[in-house]
């Protein structure tokens, strides 16, 4: 029990460094720009760091009951082996997840691997083909973008970090997709929508989540114009 519970506190630890990391590295790369960050590895880091320190508190403790046999200081040595192996693992797993993300800004949307691989756009170039928002008999929201080259990128949930303009001007991925929304509707390129599960949106949303039913009202009234 108390193993697990290092291995947790260790693991939350690693969490928020991990964040602060993805925070300054986002930070830095956007300055004054009004964009946001969408980094779909980080709750997958967490989980492989997780057994990752699960394992080195493993052997640690295996190090403890054959201490002074000579398995334990084979143990022992594997342990000073292990230890550095498994935590310089996690750092590098949290450079790259800090520096994997879906970048977001007012009139694009990029995909980043440490430099940016693909960017898609909807007022210079038409590469949006569709956009669906839909809400199952669960509550569970999704807003998904379609790509002419077949990529599809999910903009709800997950974890996000944002510029503080963003955070000013949207506040929120929900307000950032209802303003993608108004924006794919004027363009001057012809994009499909589809919008699904209207009554359970209102059925989840609108009581117990007024500031998110907002927007998705917005999207939904103009759909039916």
């Amino acid at each position: 029990m108390l193993g697990t519970l290092v291995v947790l506190v260790a693991t939350a630890a690693y969490a928020v460094i991990s964040s602060l990391l993805c925070n300054v590295i986002v930070s830095s790369r956007f300055g004054s720009e009004t964009a946001c960050a969408l980094l779909p590895l980080s709750l997958t880091v967490i989980g492989v760091a997780f057994v990752l320190f699960e394992m080195v508190f493993f052997v640690f403790l295996l190090v403890r009951v054959k201490n002074g046999e000579a398995e334990g200081i084979k143990l022992k040595k594997l342990f000073k082996i292990i230890a550095p192996v498994c935590v310089g693992i996690a750092l590098i797993m949290s450079v790259v997840s800090a520096n994997t993300y879906t970048k977001l800004t007012d009139t694009s949307i990029s995909k980043v691997c440490f430099a940016e691989y693909k960017s898609y756009s909807w007022t210079e170039r038409n590469d949006v083909i569709r956009f669906t928002l839909a809400c199952d008999e669960n509550g569970s929201l999704t807003y998904t973008v379609t790509m002419k080259d077949g990529e599809r990128i999910e903009l709800l949930g997950g974890v996000n970090s944002q510029s503080d303009s963003f955070k000013e001007k949207y506040g929120n991925p929900y307000a950032y997709s209802a303003h993608l929304t108004k924006e794919f509707r004027e363009s001057e390129y012809i994009i499909d929508e589809r919008i699904t599960g209207e009554q359970n949106m209102e059925k989840f949303y609108k009581e117990a989540y007024p500031e998110i039913w907002a927007h998705l009202e917005s999207i939904i009234k103009d759909s039916a114009k």
